[in-house]
């Protein structure tokens, strides 16, 4: 019987690349019949795990079960190595978690920066002026935090003329900030060196106005460098929170600092650094830099006076989530919505008193979209990691506030990115895919077009999405059915997870490699 077998099975020192070979093939055949519902990053985690323990059990075999001399099995796991680590500079990962490789003979942004100023042509460049007009983007997700912008119409013939640059695309710092727009300055946050540094640039050149810098860095081997947030206008301020807690409010025309603190001083932070944008709200600058050691001082959520720095009021315990504060009117009431990394929750913005409040946690602690009030009473949330989305009814019985789930499921999980609302329905990425959900029952309208972990907005009838591979996508905002207007390649690269910002029908682009500005009027 023994003697019919192959004879590859009869040697007991190939059964380890045979394993490897098996592995491999199970984790791609995993990939391809895993349906288009499951999130890539699980197909993505998949396949890594297989290739990882491959390459384990052929380094394993290699070394104690090869039949070749110990000077050929140390001379050819040294020079592996040494070719690894001597042109591998790190690994970066998309949003889906497929690793790409910056190789050490890439120029180091800062080197990319500094040429491009030095080579710049000299420009005259008008005075610098920060009066937010209704048609700029002074903030994160503009002024409602609803992904929701107003300006002159926008084209959409993009399959035959697709936009041009104001001016060409220019290197910049690392991080996922976005822009806020005010007058003719757009200022964002990067990651230089080993500082982080406001910059304003000018709108209609895209040149280095100011900056204002500390030292600080916050890296995290999945996500990245670099701060997150996109910084808040208000009039002649403007206000900024780093990945480690430093919080400062500027001069938006100088960059000069009026007051800055630690909001992680005696605390820890989260583990893709702190996210959320500073809030105004009359003359208060709200934030919620969370409580991650459980110590129950009531500060996870804290309010300053926003010309003085003055802690006003600072309540909660809660970790951090990565959405930032926004303030909206439910119950015809006022009301600071937090979605932390513990539960969606309404506060009085001026005391700090809390309405009522719904547990949500995902199986990674990590909450990022901005939730969704439609009408008076409801309200629409959603996460990635397990959770799914779901609609809350909130109800008052005398002074003490109520809320119910209408339904909850898994058709709309929004992991990056934050959804938008237009005549009654959600469109949003699920996954890295479009959806056009329906808030009444929670049914989908259709699902269509995949654009990775990108961003969006919605200008009347048309979504402007910012895909995650860099390409800038038109899509109609209709339930009718997905209808993809067109697209074309913004920046280069294929992790794009910052925030678009349109102003004035101008898009201000970014990535944590390059930053472009396109003009997408209506000719």
């Amino acid at each position: 019987m023994d003697q019919k077998l192959p004879s590859v099975f009869m040697h007991r020192r190939l059964y380890l690349p045979i394993i490897a070979v098996g592995m491999l093939g199970i984790a791609f055949v995993a990939t391809k019949i895993l349906s288009e519902e499951y999130p890539r990053f699980v197909k993505s985690a998949i396949m890594m795990t297989g290739f990882l323990l491959a390459l384990i059990m052929a380094t394993i075999w290699w070394v104690f079960f090869s039949r070749s001399s110990f000077l050929l099995k140390f001379e050819v796991v040294a020079i592996i190595i040494s070719v690894y680590f001597g042109s591998v500079k790190e690994l970066d990962f998309s949003g889906d978690v497929e690793p790409k490789i910056i190789w050490r003979w890439e120029k180091p942004r800062e080197q990319k920066i500094a040429e491009h100023r030095t080579n710049a042509p000299k420009i005259e460049l008008e005075v610098i002026s920060v009066l937010a007009g209704p048609d700029d983007y002074p903030n994160y997700r503009n002024r409602n935090l609803d992904g929701e912008v107003t300006g002159p119409e926008i084209y959409s013939d993009w399959k035959s003329n697709p936009p041009k640059p104001v001016w060409k695309p220019q290197p910049c710092g690392s991080g996922y900030s976005g822009f806020s727009i005010a007058g003719n300055l757009a200022v964002t946050m990067e990651q230089r060196a080993d500082r982080e540094v406001v910059v304003a640039y000018d709108f209609a050149t895209g040149t280095e106005r100011w900056t204002h810098s500390w030292v600080a860095r916050h890296y995290e081997a999945m996500g990245g460098e670099g701060p997150m947030i996109t910084p808040t206008f208000d009039g002649d301020l403007i206000y900024v929170l780093g990945g480690t807690g430093h919080f400062a409010c500027l001069n938006a025309k100088t960059g000069q600092p009026i007051w800055e603190k630690n909001l992680l001083e005696d605390n820890k932070n989260i583990q893709w650094g702190m996210s959320g944008s500073p809030l105004i709200y009359k003359d208060l600058v709200i934030v919620n830099p969370g409580e991650q050691e459980a110590k129950n001082l009531n500060r996870a959520i804290r309010a300053f006076d926003k010309k003085s720095g003055e802690l006003r009021w600072q309540v909660g315990n809660n970790r951090a989530g990565y959405t930032s504060p926004m303030v909206t009117k439910l119950l015809d009431t006022e009301m600071l919505l937090i979605f932390d990394g513990a539960e969606i929750a309404g506060y009085n913005p001026l005391t700090g008193a809390k309405y009522w409040a719904r547990p949500w946690v995902t199986n990674m602690g990590i909450n990022v979209a901005q939730p969704i009030p439609i009408g008076n009473d409801k309200l629409f949330i959603t996460s990635s990691y397990g959770v799914g989305c779901g609609l809350l009814k909130l109800s008052k019985d005398g002074d003490k506030f109520k809320e119910e789930e209408l339904w909850h499921n898994f058709n709309l999980r929004c992991r990056f990115t934050s959804p938008v609302l237009f005549e009654g329905f959600i469109y949003g990425l699920d996954e890295g895919m479009l959806v056009c959900l329906d808030p009444n029952d929670g049914k989908r309208k259709w699902k269509g077009g995949r654009y990775g972990q990108g961003q969006l907005l919605r200008q009347g009838n048309k979504l402007i999405i910012q895909a995650e591979n860099g390409d800038l996508v038109m899509v109609e905002a209709t339930p009718a059915e997905f209808k993809e207007l067109g697209k074309f390649k913004a920046l280069s690269g294929d992790k794009t997870w910052n925030y678009p910002s349109l102003a004035r029908g101008f898009a201000w682009v970014r990535n944590h490699n390059e930053m472009a500005c396109y003009d997408l009027r209506k000719k």
